[in-house]
């Protein structure tokens, strides 16, 4: 019979013999089939075999229920009948075996109750061969499983050997890397060591650098050692060299002169710009009035100017004899300004209200280079490109003595921060430089190999020869006169 898919049962015919190969007793099976074709309920020619009656499958209660009760065997014993037969027909074809659920499904089947008495030998070896079929298939899957497994295992060595030697290497590599440093540290200390004296800033950011590259014991000792150095910062703004500064009184405020033609005035506790005043031409001298209100400014080109520091505006030009002048100085004792002119005179003004010239100063053959007064304020000290230094009585409007001497080399010391440290560059020539010390007593001015020596202005005796100079803003340049480098005597007065 014919089992359809949720449908009823239906009589087909099959094979005589295949129907008897399906019981393991074909005696008792031949004679129940005898049986029903005597009592006309199968009908049997020489080859097959039949229900005679469709109806039989559900006039029977008994049949009826056993096809209802094996409903899903039926079915699976039919696709399986069906399929063993497609694979004899394709030539056994592996490609036609059961596998995967379908396999398991039908030898769940096959299993229960003994299921293989009712399978035919051509059903038998089909499910056989799937069963050998998924048995290969699976060692075969086992075998690339475990390929795999020894692919992934081989993998994992290499890439732990992989990361092992790129350890090392990079190991390696830090320490070539951390080597260079030192020696690049190393070498920053030691060109930053050989720069502090002429080159400051170059030389603090080289021993920061050095520090940066690797903290080695040169690095910090370059480093600590730019803490002692006089150096703070670099002022920029200029657009040509600085011919001069001056600080104002209180040390608040610098004030810068350039070749640009440009005074510009800084606060000292951050550097930062607080007023720009344009001359005509290169500036050469600038000064503050005592009170810090006032810079006077005296350029290449033009008279002096007098010029508000807080208003940010010129407040006088003093006369056309002040053109060019190339040096001043403030009495610290109220407005008078001393003019040094091209001439060699040597003006003073009062510079409250409306500038007038008070005084007229003469003496000197040729340029007066440097002016300063003492820090009472009564003496003048002037040097000149005739080789002399000459001390006035401004109060009296007279010369008070004259130092003279051969060409010699001298500096202006005006930083309190550098003086007696590091000198700057020298000039050969006749005189333009000389101090005071805060107090009224004379201070040195350094010449050749920075020697120095200071002068008794009141006995015109040489005090001492020394090998550094100190200066203070307050004090400025007055007076002094140095013994020539080539000679260890004694200047001639």
């Amino acid at each position: 019979m014919y089992v359809a898919d949720g449908g009823g049962a239906s009589r087909r015919r099959m094979s005589g013999a295949a129907l008897m190969e399906q019981f393991a007793d074909a005696d008792g099976a031949s004679a129940a089939l005898d049986a029903f074709v005597r009592a006309r309920l199968v009908t049997m020619d020489s080859d097959t075999v039949v229900i005679t009656h469709e109806a039989l499958l559900q006039a029977w209660p008994r049949l009826r229920d056993w096809i209802h009760a094996d409903r899903a065997g039926l079915l699976l014993h039919q696709q399986l009948t069906h399929a063993a037969v497609e694979w004899e027909r394709e030539g056994r074809d592996p490609s036609a075996l059961y596998r995967g659920t379908r396999l398991s499904t039908v030898r769940a089947w096959a299993d229960e109750l003994d299921g293989r008495r009712r399978l035919g030998p051509g059903e038998e070896a089909f499910l056989h061969a799937s069963i050998a079929e998924q048995r290969r298939h699976e060692r075969q899957a086992g075998r690339q499983v475990r390929l795999r497994q020894t692919m992934l295992a081989t993998l994992v060595v290499l890439l732990g050997l992989a990361l092992t030697a790129g350890g090392l290497a990079y190991q390696q590599r830090e320490s070539a890397l951390d080597q260079e440093r030192v020696a690049r540290s190393q070498a920053l200390a030691v060109r930053s060591a050989s720069l502090a004296g002429g080159r400051p800033e170059a030389s603090m950011l080289l021993a920061g650098e050095a520090y940066r590259a690797h903290a080695t014991a040169e690095a910090r000792g370059a480093l600590l050692s730019t803490q002692s150095q006089p150096f703070l910062a670099r002022l920029s703004g200029h657009r040509g060299p600085v011919n001069t500064v001056a600080f104002a009184p209180g040390d608040r405020l610098l004030a810068t002169g350039s070749t640009d033609g440009t005074v510009t005035v800084r606060r000292v506790s951050d550097h930062r710009r607080t007023a720009t005043f344009a001359v005509s031409g290169p500036v050469r001298s600038i000064a503050f009035s005592p009170d810090g209100r006032t810079l006077a400014a005296t350029s290449a080109h033009g008279p002096v100017s007098l010029w508000d520091v807080a208003g940010h505006r010129r407040k006088a030009v003093l006369g056309p004899g002040t053109e060019a002048a190339r040096a001043l100085s403030f009495d610290p004792r109220g407005n008078r300004l001393a003019v040094a002119t091209v001439d060699g005179v040597i003006e003073v003004w009062d510079t409250a209200d409306t500038p007038r010239v008070t005084a007229t100063l003469e003496g000197h053959v040729g340029a007066v280079n440097a002016l300063d007064h003492a820090p009472g304020g009564r003496t003048l000290v002037s040097a000149g490109a005739d080789r002399t230094v000459r001390l006035w009585d401004t109060d009296r409007g007279r010369q008070s003595d004259v130092l003279e001497d051969t060409p010699t080399r001298c500096w202006a010391w005006r930083s309190p921060r550098t003086a007696g440290r590091s000198p700057p560059a020298a000039s050969t020539g006749p005189y333009g430089c000389g101090t005071y010390a805060p107090d009224g007593s004379p201070r040195h001015c350094p010449a050749a190999a920075t020697t120095s020596t200071p002068w008794r202005t009141r006995t015109r005796e040489v005090r001492s020869s020394a090998r550094s100079a100190t200066a203070r803003p307050g004090c400025g340049t007055s007076a002094a006169a140095v013994r020539p480098p080539s000679s260890p005597a004694t200047p001639t007065m």
